[in-house]
């Protein structure tokens, strides 16, 4: 299948490699406005050939292509999607699916009345790691979730040395919380329907916006998972996935430094299953299957299936307001204190 990516500079131009290297994709074409990420783009190993737009029109006018990788800035994902359904060919959107919820709202309608599919690039829910959670709580037998606590503890410097103003260009959940919720949904298995948001700027922070987020999420079911996440740790440092600790009423699980672990209250449950290792107090490690793709090249991957079955990607638009209503809540409430409604966010028209 052949694909035109939309965006080759800065975060777009780290996809070129995986399209590349892909076995499913046929990089068709390359789009940017600036001349000067087109240029570079077309360094890379493997996209010298390829045809270069300044814009999905012109592309669109001259290539033949199945899909689009949107890889803009958040802010341009409305138009451009639009455009890239216009032109008749599926895509696949870096995360955030919007800018606003609204324009979330939009941008899967525009795609439902197009007859095209959408697909968000949740890349975390393709971890590895994360891929097996997903199955070990699907499977059922730690039953529903209780209670989840996840720390996210990083300190990060995107430019060293860090600039006097703060890095005022990253907000916390739209770069980063965005991953773990949709973490939440998909490996626990779970809804929230209501949050509650704290955020911290401390005096030497520097972020120019807040680097530290706490939220409360309350489940359907009544289960509550407490999440929270910084950018200015001192000490401790997490994996990017954080540390994750799962109570349920058959047992617990532990996701730590790409490690899963279980403690079933029924023991035999995992040690007369295939892909468990007795470590010790009853806890037994998961076999993580180092085989499967992960990560964005596991993203093309489920892309290309989707085309190719026709059925709808886990990550498609739909699914993906889901998500973005909770991202969008946590940052509301953290920003004034008050808490809010999951079911307000997928109210059209939000």
């Amino acid at each position: 299948m052949r694909i035109v990516q939309i965006g080759v500079g800065g975060w777009g131009e780290t996809w070129l490699d995986r399209i590349v290297a892909s076995k499913e994709w046929e990089l068709a074409a390359i789009v940017d406005l600036d001349a000067g990420a087109l240029a570079a783009a077309g360094r890379r190993p493997g996209v010298g050939d390829v045809p270069r737009f300044a814009s999905v029109a012109a592309a669109a006018a001259l290539v033949s292509a199945d899909a689009a990788l949107v890889a803009v800035p958040v802010a341009a994902h409305l138009a451009v999607c639009g455009e890239a359904f216009a032109a008749g060919w599926d895509v696949l959107v870096e995360k955030p699916i919007a800018d606003t919820m609204g324009h979330s709202h939009e941008l899967v309608r525009w795609a439902d009345d197009s007859g095209r599919m959408l697909m968000v690039s949740q890349n975390y829910r393709f971890r590895r790691t994360a891929q097996l959670v997903t199955s070990i709580m699907a499977q059922g037998w730690l039953g529903p979730v209780h209670f989840a606590s996840i720390q996210l503890h990083k300190e990060l410097h995107f430019v060293t040395p860090d600039p006097p103003g703060g890095f005022d260009r990253y907000t916390f959940v739209r770069d980063a919380g965005i991953h773990h919720f949709d973490q939440i949904r998909a490996c626990l298995g779970v809804e929230p329907v209501r949050v509650y948001g704290r955020q911290q700027n401390p005096e030497w922070s520097w972020f120019a916006h807040p680097p530290m987020i706490s939220a409360l999420l309350e489940l359907e079911g009544g289960g509550i998972v407490q999440f929270y996440g910084s950018w200015i740790a001192r000490g401790k440092d997490t994996s990017f996935d954080g540390d994750w600790h799962v109570e349920c009423a058959g047992g617990q699980l532990r996701w730590e430094s790409n490690r899963v672990f279980v403690k079933p209250v029924e023991p035999w449950l995992t040690i007369q299953m295939d892909g468990f290792v007795e470590r010790r107090n009853g806890w037994m490690e998961a076999i993580v299957d180092t085989e499967v793709a992960e990560d964005r090249s596991r993203v093309l991957e489920v892309f290309a299936h989707a085309r190719r079955t026709g059925t709808p990607p886990p990550t498609n638009g739909h699914d993906n307001l889901r998500t973005a209503a909770l991202s969008f809540a946590v940052a509301d409430s953290a920003a004034d204190g008050r808490p809010r409604l999951i079911a307000d966010y997928l109210a059209e028209g939000t």
